[in-house]
């Protein structure tokens, strides 16, 4: 093998493997929201299982053009964040629901979705979820361990050929 050919690939190895490195030490994106901006249609209150509905209840939101057929919330998460109570004569009114990326997704399409923003009357009301959300901070690693694997071996391989 020839000097310039064992350098070529010791520096692609090397790169490999500060790409490893660069996947290792830097945690993935946070998880996105899809914003759905929509008229809000009929809207329901059911109790939550196994809490007395004079506590809590969900509100459903039903909405048109989305891959969830309604979204909701908790009453009480509504009341700590100072939402007014969206009820039937809410209807009509313009919104922008805020849901996880994966919210009815796939097989799921025509289901419920959490409300993790809502946007109304100008103003967002917004759950922890969204305002910190979680990130795994260790997705990268099976990636990473991979990269960092394949560069140091083929380091080790083309340094041990001289």
């Amino acid at each position: 093998m020839s000097r310039r050919l064992r350098l070529g690939a010791s520096l692609a190895c090397l790169g490999i493997l500060a790409t490893g490195i660069f996947f290792a030490l830097t945690p993935p994106a946070p998880p996105g929201f899809d914003a759905i901006k929509t008229q809000l249609g009929d809207i329901r209150t059911e109790p939550i299982p196994g809490v007395d509905p004079a506590v809590d209840r969900y509100r459903y939101l039903k909405v048109s053009g989305a891959a969830c057929s309604d979204y909701y919330y908790s009453d009480s998460w509504a009341s700590s964040v100072d939402l007014p109570t969206l009820i039937d004569t809410n209807a009509g009114a313009r919104v922008t629901i805020y849901v996880s990326s994966r919210a009815c997704a796939g097989f799921s399409t025509g289901g419920h979705g959490r409300v993790a923003a809502l946007l109304y009357a100008d103003q967002l009301y917004a759950t922890d979820e969204y305002l910190h959300p979680a990130g795994n901070r260790y997705a990268n690693l099976p990636v990473a361990i991979l990269l960092v694997a394949v560069g140091a071996a083929g380091l080790f391989l083309f340094w041990r050929a001289r």
